[in-house]
């Protein structure tokens, strides 16, 4: 991850696409982001314990050997099972520094996308025992301030 005073950073972007668009396409690119960068073993080890639904939407993150052995479909998946693999994710990525989420052009984004960030955006245990940021830009429609 690259560093900023410590913290990872993690950018997704989102582009304009016809047609229905993906889930979470939004997190799936700064989380894959994530997975090339110098701490994508830690990130891996943590995903595959926590979030194995959002690897298996990331084929290029596996190594070859684990493309070329055979995924068992993991049974259950919903968008709010990914919701909550993700924020456990995260959580345990974040234990010991905070990670920056920067995600560039919500307006474009996905619903599911939405959901998990305003999911993550209060504190869960009801107290902030460590710090996180996120940062997410969106443009508003033109002539609005």
């Amino acid at each position: 991850m690259p560093e900023n005073e410590g913290a990872g950073v993690a950018g997704g972007l989102c582009i304009e696409y016809r047609g229905s668009g993906e889930s979470y396409l939004l997190v799936l690119d700064a989380v894959g982001r994530l997975c090339r960068e110098a701490e994508a073993v830690h990130i891996l080890s943590v995903s595959s314990k926590y979030a194995p639904t959002w690897l298996q939407q990331m084929p290029g993150a596996a190594s070859a050997e684990q493309r070329e052995a055979p995924q068992p479909p993991i049974p259950g998946v919903t968008r709010d099972r990914m919701r909550r693999e993700m924020a456990e994710a995260l959580e345990a990525l974040t234990a010991d520094r905070p990670l920056e989420l920067v995600l560039e052009n919500l307006h474009r984004s996905d619903c599911a996308s939405l959901d998990l960030i305003a999911w993550l955006a209060p504190p869960r245990t009801g107290r902030r025992d460590r710090p996180r940021a996120s940062l997410a830009r969106a443009r508003g429609r033109a002539g609005a301030p």
